[in-house]
């Protein structure tokens, strides 16, 4: 069922992912997330991430992520490490098993898809942009919006995760 849910999940993205890997390993700030099922990235939810550090492993064959969630409203840190499989797909555990890609890679902002099954099997699918700064160019928000319909995600299910960001910065 898995591997079903990741051929559809992707095949419904029609953004290229060339980009060199090892450019992403740095400090990144959640801005932008949308979800199919916005109780997921609403404030205090489990997926409402708030991205920190990414750092390539092994070629990029590895990426560990550091974030912050915040389930009872206070800051918590998380660290995981994610494994690549085929077609640049990520896995990694967190509430549940997520597969994500990194979908647009330009300079200082880098696009995900993310398919989340929660320990229900819930299916989850969402963008997430991120930056450097704290910010994102008019341009740079259309590019996620196009992403993030392109993905069957409606625009209205997009939420500002850096408005409401006051975890610590790394």
């Amino acid at each position: 069922m898995k591997t079903f849910l990741l051929a559809l999940g992707f095949a419904l993205i029609c953004a290229s992912s060339a980009f060199d890997p090892a450019k992403i390993t740095g400090e990144w700030r959640t801005i932008l997330k949308g979800a199919d099922n916005v109780e997921k990235i609403s404030e205090y939810a489990d997926m409402r991430v708030r991205l920190r550090h990414l750092e390539c492993i092994d070629a990029c064959e590895k990426l560990a992520i550091t974030f912050y969630v915040k389930p009872n409203g206070e800051c918590q840190k998380v660290s995981r490490v994610a494994t690549k499989g085929p077609h640049d797909v990520y896995e990694a555990e967190y509430a549940g098993q997520n597969f994500f890609r990194i979908e647009y890679f330009f300079n200082d902002i880098i696009i995900f898809y993310t398919i989340h099954v929660d320990g229900n099997g819930k299916v989850t699918h969402m963008t997430n942009i991120s930056a450097k700064e704290d910010r994102l160019s008019e341009e740079q928000k259309k590019k996620f919006e196009e992403l993030t319909v392109a993905s069957k995600i409606p625009k209205k299910n997009i939420r500002n995760i850096i408005e409401t960001d006051d975890c610590p910065a790394s």
